[in-house]
């Protein structure tokens, strides 16, 4: 399964005892042991790149060497999308909070056109930029590119179970793994 995995995930795989940098080294383990590859663009692979974090950049230069790194030599920016991203913003929310939403939605737009660009599912501890795009892609007014975010799964892994993500790490999307409800972009019903 290709995996769009955050920074913010590579970067808290530290040594400390904390829930979320245990989780993030969980998530890392296990994407490696389930033989996952990971989505990086040019963009995102320059990120990486700067990680200093314990575990964080052995285990990306171990992606690397098993070939699991995918799009790495890609520019994935998508200027339509990102266009399109922007006027939902301004249709979505109140003229006063546009600017200061379109700033947080724009520092993590690459993991969006990474996810659209293969595979689908963003495993990410980022909570704004998430239910942001989440109030997006549930609007009313929208584009093909940004009906496309619909069909993104988004692992917000402060609030995800540990062993929903395990699970999912280990099984993917098959007929015994149950999706989480929150993982939808697009808003469903229990």
């Amino acid at each position: 399964m290709d995996l769009v995995v955050d920074t913010c995930i590579v970067s808290s795989a530290s040594k400390r005892n904390t829930p979320q940098s245990n989780r993030s080294r969980i998530i890392l383990d296990k994407i490696y042991e389930n033989s996952h590859k990971i989505v990086v663009s040019m963009e995102m692979k320059l990120e990486y790149e700067q990680i200093r974090s314990f575990m964080g950049p052995s285990w990306f230069l171990t992606m690397m060497r098993a070939g699991r790194v995918v799009g790495d030599k890609i520019d994935m920016k998508d200027i339509r999308f990102r266009k399109d991203l922007k006027i939902a913003v301004g249709k979505k929310y109140h003229k006063s909070q546009i600017k200061a939403y379109w700033k947080k939605l724009e520092k993590d737009i690459r993991f969006f056109e990474a996810a659209l660009y293969s595979g689908n599912v963003i495993i990410s501890n980022e909570k704004v930029c998430r239910d942001i795009v989440r109030d997006i892609a549930n609007v009313d007014f929208i584009t093909e590119s940004i009906r496309k975010l619909r069909l993104l799964f988004w692992i917000y892994t402060y609030d995800s179970n540990d062993s929903e993500i395990k699970s999912f790490l280990e099984t993917g999307f098959t007929d015994t793994f149950v999706i989480p409800i929150d993982w939808y972009l697009l808003l469903r019903s229990a």
